[in-house]
């Protein structure tokens, strides 16, 4: 709770004539936020179908934010349980590194390993031949066998377990089977991944039949864990903004180098001065592609990043950096869930399934 009532005075809501930050302190709101909040700090317990304990709580999109369950979730599974999965996003470019630079650093917490999820209808997309739009049905040639879509797509997946190398975590990559996918296409892509030295390579069934489909890869993960992880971040505090935004878009993305806007700049000098630059920074972009643009699938090479805006959010205790034309608001499905949620007569709850 002390924690929570600091974070939340510390929130920069805006600035005076004389460019000095305004804060919830300031305005004498904090105290009043931090007692509508006493409740949320505790995790949710859900658990899955087969009655697996799940704590949800405080998971936003994270390409505006960080995809990660809180720390106080975290730190209650880790007292209980002798492995815990974390989710850390889509993708290593915008999960896994907002989760190890951000996330780690302030919790303390280091990760024995590292899952990376594939399928073979993610690689056919990132061949280019596919347009597919979230939230709406793929198309159906995605769903026939296309050896040649998954060769030319894998570039992307090679990159992601790069980047995760970089981090210095053991790697176990898990092929999610689905229905339409052929042998021949599971097949091209463990033969792909046995040269990228990963610590393992397991197909999994989960979508289809549950735990049991998927207990080679929890004993995959078991094993990885015994390996010894060299954990490092990407890089220090004190770096100067611009060379933390720079040693992301160029080890994670692959840019070929950074253009900051003129109201970017202003924001670098600003942040500086006031002394609110030795924070982590959380890039926020498309997760659809490794550069900023969506369009530009597989391993897109040579492309400038360019960073439009800052905002810093002093509560988190991080920069965010806007990167490309990306709505910070998310979205929600074309039929949202909670429509189909209803009460009858005798009080039962129905649609929650």
């Amino acid at each position: 709770m002390k924690d929570l009532r600091q974070r939340i005075g510390r929130i920069v809501l805006g600035y005076t004539n004389k460019e000095r930050p305004v804060t919830c302190e300031d305005i004498k709101a904090a105290g009043a936020m931090a007692a509508i909040l006493r409740d949320a700090i505790k995790p949710n317990l859900f658990q899955t179908m087969e009655h697996t304990p799940c704590l949800v709580h405080t998971e936003v999109s994270e390409n505006i934010s960080i995809d990660s369950g809180s720390i106080v979730a975290d730190r209650i599974a880790l007292g209980l349980c002798n492995y815990v999965i974390a989710e850390a996003g889509c993708g290593a470019d915008t999960g896994a590194e907002k989760f190890f630079d951000i996330k780690c650093r302030v919790s303390g917490l280091k990760p024995d390993v590292c899952v990376i999820v594939c399928t073979a209808r993610a690689l056919k997309m990132h061949s280019g031949d596919f347009e597919v739009t979230p939230g709406e049905p793929l198309p159906k040639e995605m769903l026939h066998e296309n050896i040649s879509a998954i060769e030319r797509g894998f570039c992307n997946l090679e990159k992601q377990i790069e980047n995760l190398k970089v981090f210095g975590v053991p790697v176990v990559v898990c092929i999610n089977r689905f229905s339409a996918d052929t042998e021949k296409e599971i097949s091209v892509i463990k033969r792909r991944l046995r040269n990228l030295g990963v610590n393992g390579v397991v197909v999994s069934d989960a979508w289809s039949t549950g735990g049991l489909g998927c207990t080679e890869l929890a004993g995959s993960v078991i094993e990885a864990c015994k390996v010894k992880s060299n954990f490092r971040f990407l890089y220090p505090l004190d770096l100067p903004i611009k060379d933390k935004i720079k040693r992301i878009a160029k080890t994670i993305y692959g840019a070929k180098e950074v253009v900051f806007s003129d109201q970017a700049n202003k924001k670098t000098l600003l942040f500086k001065k006031l002394k609110l630059d030795n924070v982590p920074v959380c890039i926020v972009k498309t997760p659809l592609s490794l550069s900023h643009s969506p369009k530009r699938k597989g391993r897109p090479h040579g492309f400038k990043l360019p960073v439009e805006d800052m905002a810093i959010y002093n509560g988190a205790g991080y920069l965010s950096i806007f990167c490309g034309n990306v709505e910070t608001m998310p979205a929600l499905p074309r039929i949202p869930l909670g429509t189909k949620v209803n009460v009858d007569d005798e009080g039962r709850i129905t649609g929650l399934l």
